[in-house]
């Protein structure tokens, strides 16, 4: 069953596949996003034609979590990983991510939010 949002969405136009369109009736995985720039990359791009390793940058919804610490810049993948793993508490598209208290690793859960 789909959401209200999704429900007008198509198919894949690829046999045998059943994945949702993005662009030009093709899912993500057969070409319906575009790629890196970037020779010999095959990473999905990102904003200005280039996927985050290489250059790319994408935009940040403000975390609606009351208490949390959410932003609303563009950012890097570098200055993502800076933000989110120098804080006990995180919220990734809807995840709440929990630095473990006895190591320097983190541990993901999931949480309702």
């Amino acid at each position: 069953m789909k959401c209200a949002f999704h429900k007008g969405r198509g198919k894949c136009r690829m046999p045998d596949c059943h994945n949702q369109v993005y662009a030009r009736q093709l899912c993500v995985r057969h070409g319906g996003k575009k790629i890196c720039l970037r020779p010999h990359c095959t990473a999905h791009a990102r904003g200005n034609a280039f996927c985050l390793k290489h250059g790319g940058v994408a935009k940040r919804r403000t975390c609606e979590v009351d208490g949390s610490q959410g932003y609303d810049v563009d950012f890097s993948i570098l200055q993502v990983l800076a933000k989110e793993f120098t804080s006990k508490r995180v919220h990734i598209d809807g995840l709440e991510v929990w630095k473990d208290e006895d190591s320097s690793t983190q541990v993901p859960n999931v949480v309702e939010t």
